[in-house]
């Protein structure tokens, strides 16, 4: 059958990543008593992404999938936040609104770490509609270990308590901005404020610490320096440069040192930052800056180095097949590195900002009768036995509802993970039963629908 365009999107099949998710659950997850003057009353999710929470590795090669909560943010939170601020006799209500909740993990030969980070504000009701922004707040926890990615959960909770214990430590605002409602859940005025970097021209010099590349004042203690770039070799790397620091006129017999031991340092138009040896080029974006770097080691790599020649041999190992671009972020707020989930130059796969979802039915033996598909209550195709639909999803804030009738009507409300695809299994149901929608590993749909397109090409006897 054709593909169906109508609203939404249609995306080619080919190539698309067959990486599953994680759903990391914070139900077992206490927070103690907060010791606040103020009760928990709402809490609002402003972040501007709701697709994952980062990303985590899996499986004996360590590979990348994204994570994502095991219910929504409120589902996961509230029962948190109401034990650390319960009511009392002289409590305020408080709304906690937040901007960003995310996981990381970095794995090299030696070591894993994970983290947990958080961007909140807490506001207090001032009128039947005006909110006071008391405190933003960016709170960033990291744990080493053998297997980082089951401490995610009490990560989370810490970061949240750190966040909590500087507003019941914090004095109250002598004046601070008063919000609507609707600016409240619009995020306005809130969060973090824009940092020198992001407002002012950049200063030339070599910045000792993150710190000092965000308040744009770079200390310069020993001379003058130059910069050397040099192309990168190899296809994958098209486009990209990083750059030598040099120190210059330290005396007569030493004219130049390279510059060791930086954060990071800019030439007056263009920051980069120091990693994994090099200094890379930073671009600009909204909360974040990214970069191109070396993709991260393969795990089975680094696992059959240790095998063969211990830490030294996972050393070794832990550089083999590195030599491929990965992109990186590197959060203003706290100075976290993440690993961007879409990879640099990895033809076919979605687009970042684009969730591909197929639906398909199987050549059941149930009624022949197509079923009525819908999408956000539209029409968007018929889906008869052995044929597919695909959509793409562009709203990172919203939920995706997919509904289908037969004689009953059966719906799917979910958010897609970006970058991926999602499949969805349909089976059509009964006079009696309501068709079923379930979503199936990237292995067996991109299966499914091979097969239904072989079958689309046979020819008619």
């Amino acid at each position: 059958m054709k593909l169906l365009y109508l609203p939404l999107l249609l995306l080619p099949l080919a190539g698309y990543s067959q990486s599953t998710k994680l759903e990391i659950s914070l139900a077992q997850q206490v927070l103690p008593a907060a010791g606040s003057a103020f009760h928990f009353d709402k809490l609002v999710d402003a972040r501007p992404d709701r697709t994952s929470i980062g990303s985590v590795h899996r499986g004996l090669d360590n590979h990348l999938v994204p994570a994502t909560l095991g219910g929504s943010l409120e589902t996961e939170l509230t029962p948190m936040l109401r034990q650390a601020l319960p009511a009392g006799p002289a409590t305020r209500p408080l709304v906690v609104r937040i901007y960003t909740l995310a996981v990381h993990e970095t794995i090299t030969a030696m070591s894993e770490t994970g983290s947990a980070e958080v961007e909140m504000d807490f506001l207090e009701a001032t009128g039947p509609d005006t909110y006071r922004l008391l405190l933003s707040v960016s709170e960033l926890v990291e744990g080493k270990g053998l297997d980082v990615t089951n401490k995610h959960p009490d990560n989370i909770r810490r970061a949240l308590q750190q966040g909590l214990q500087r507003l019941a430590a914090a004095a109250p605002p002598a004046s601070a901005p008063t919000l609507t409602w609707a600016q409240v859940l619009a995020g306005e005025e809130g969060a973090l404020p824009r940092f020198p970097v992001q407002t002012q021209p950049l200063q030339r010099g070599i910045y000792r610490s993150f710190e000092e590349f965000r308040q744009n004042a770079p200390t310069l203690t020993a001379g003058p320096f130059e910069l050397q770039r040099k192309t990168r070799k190899g296809a994958q790397w098209a486009g990209t440069e990083e750059v030598e620091a040099w120190y210059l006129h330290l005396s007569d017999d030493q004219p130049r040192r390279l510059v060791r031991g930086a954060w990071g340092l800019s030439d007056g138009q263009n920051a980069y930052i120091f990693f994994q040896g090099r200094y890379l080029p930073l671009q600009a974006a909204d909360k974040y800056y990214s970069f191109t770097g070396h993709r991260q080691p393969d795990g089975s790599n680094v696992l059959a180095g240790a095998m063969l020649g211990g830490l030294a041999g996972a050393a070794i190992a832990g550089s083999i097949g590195t030599n491929q671009p990965q992109l990186y972020e590197l959060r203003l707020a706290s100075g976290r590195i993440a690993t961007s989930l879409q990879p640099v130059g990895a033809d076919g796969f979605a687009a970042a900002d684009t969730a591909a979802i197929y639906l398909y039915r199987r050549a059941d033996a149930g009624p022949a009768a197509p079923l009525r598909v819908l999408v956000d209550g539209k029409e968007a195709g018929q889906l008869g036995p052995g044929q597919y639909l695909a959509f793409s999803w562009r709203d990172k804030r919203r939920d995706m509802a997919i509904c289908v009738q037969g004689e009953q009507e059966k719906c799917h409300t979910f958010m897609p993970l970006f970058g991926t695809t999602t499949f969805l299994a349909c089976a059509p149901g009964s006079s009696t039963t309501a068709p079923t929608v379930q979503p199936v590993a990237a292995k067996e749909g991109l299966f499914q629908l091979k097969h239904i397109k072989a079958r689309e090409k046979r020819p008619a006897n």
